[in-house]
């Protein structure tokens, strides 16, 4: 666990669970950030971007992820960048990963 999830995960109260996620990234990216769904936890209280692969960075663009969402609150929106502009809309990133620390149910 590196310094920065160990401090993001001890702000974590139970009953939730903490856990780190690796989702392939889309394979057709949307501007604004695509969709990720959770393999793991049913309903997703905070999600905080880790990691990328590929020389991309970017953040996780809802602030409580799981409001406002018709798929149940498995899912939340990540932004992706390349130097100092966002991903072009359509981009193939299926050969990257993304590393999510997320905080849920």
């Amino acid at each position: 666990m590196t310094y920065e999830t160990e401090t993001l995960a001890s702000r974590s109260m139970g009953p939730t669970k903490v856990v780190v996620e690796t989702f392939a990234a889309p394979s057709s990216y949307a501007t604004g950030g695509s969709w990720l769904f959770s393999r793991v936890l049913k309903r997703i209280e905070r999600a905080t971007l880790l990691q990328c692969t590929g020389g991309f960075h970017g953040s996780v663009v809802t602030g409580s992820v799981r409001s406002g969402m018709a798929t149940g609150g498995n899912a939340f929106r990540v932004q992706l960048y390349t130097g100092s502009s966002e991903v072009n809309s359509g981009g193939n990133l299926s050969a990257q990963s993304v590393s999510v620390l997320l905080e849920g149910l």
